[in-house]
């Protein structure tokens, strides 16, 4: 696959899991429970870090996921997130030095990573503790206008918002980006309807969510508020079903699309962040509506046949069979 000089760029959280097994006593210890995921001072997260045997580091977040998977595909990407001087952020950045990701945001001295333990017990049970740490402290000289001077898409989460620091930065970046610049915004995992909502539908050009996001943030609840949606709004929009597919939308055209069933159900972790790089990947390059909704099944149906949220090299081989 060739690379594409237009760039498509990210503004996300930059993760890194931590997996690792631990017995009861040390859930017991940090007082976690089974099952929950609880945000804990980058104090307590280091303390446990220390106790961990043979732990297992994973780049991730959602948008980040993206780009990596775009990346894969051949096409230029750029990813704007902060990392800290540790031990978590240096990993997540030589990931995306190794793939070949633009990352121009430098680490925060003294900072502080965004980091997730993954801890899995021998019952099957998985808990969880994180810090956001610095991953959300973006300022407006974190994007500057002439960061997008090759951008043809902006990919932002839009749970990005919900800091009031993240949320200035960008409501202040946004009107001063290129004109030539589409703005593709994730609906995943948001929670604050009334700001953000009115921010975000100000700006957008591509809309990407589930159905449970739609009718939560949005009020859609069928098929036929989302057309009127559409067409009110004159955008893009994408809604992902789960295993009924997803239902893709311009103001003159919609398309199902049939979910991809995978040859075997491994890890559901970063399905949706590979749908959309498929399906950003056909936007960009031209193609019908309905075959980058394809290319964005097949390959988020790759990604649960894995173990992480990343296209390994039999993903890698697999989706390029696809394409060709």
């Amino acid at each position: 696959m060739m690379t594409n000089q237009k760039i498509i760029t990210g503004i996300g959280r930059a993760f890194t899991d931590i997996i690792a097994t631990v017995d009861d006593a040390f859930l017991e210890k940090f007082q976690l429970k089974k099952g929950v995921g609880v945000r804990v001072t980058p104090e307590v997260l280091q303390a446990m870090i220390a106790e961990l045997k043979d732990p297992v580091y994973m780049a991730g977040g959602s948008v980040a996921n993206t780009m990596a998977c775009l990346r894969a595909l051949g096409h230029d990407v750029c990813f704007i997130g902060k990392t800290g001087d540790d031990e978590a952020g240096h990993f997540f950045r030589k990931e995306f030095e190794r793939t070949g990701v633009m990352f121009p945001n430098p680490p925060v001295p003294g900072g502080i990573s965004g980091t997730c333990l993954c801890l899995n017990t021998k019952d099957g049970e998985r808990s969880f503790a994180f810090t956001t740490g610095v991953c959300e402290e973006f300022t407006p000289q974190d994007m500057p206008p002439t960061l997008f001077e090759n951008t043809e898409m902006l990919f932002l989460q839009v749970l990005m918002l919900e800091t009031y620091v993240c949320y200035e930065s960008v409501r202040d970046s946004l009107p001063a980006l290129p004109s030539h610049v589409r703005k593709v915004m994730s609906l995943h995992d948001l929670h604050d309807k009334g700001k953000i909502t009115d921010l975000v539908l100000q700006h957008v050009d591509i809309l990407l969510g589930n159905y449970r996001e739609y009718d939560h943030i949005l009020g859609i609840r069928n098929e036929a508020d989302f057309q009127a949606f559409v067409a009110e709004k004159n955008i893009m929009d994408v809604m992902t079903c789960g295993a009924k597919g997803a239902v893709l939308a311009v103001p003159d055209e919609v398309q199902h699309i049939q979910a991809v069933p995978p040859k075997e159900m491994i890890d559901t972790v970063g399905a949706g962040d590979a749908f959309a790089a498929g399906l950003l990947y056909g936007i960009s390059h031209e193609w019908p509506l309905k075959q980058s909704g394809d290319l964005g099944a097949t390959y988020a149906s790759l990604i649960i046949e894995q173990v992480g949220a990343r296209p390994n090299e039999k993903t890698v081989r697999h989706i390029s069979e696809f394409m060709d």
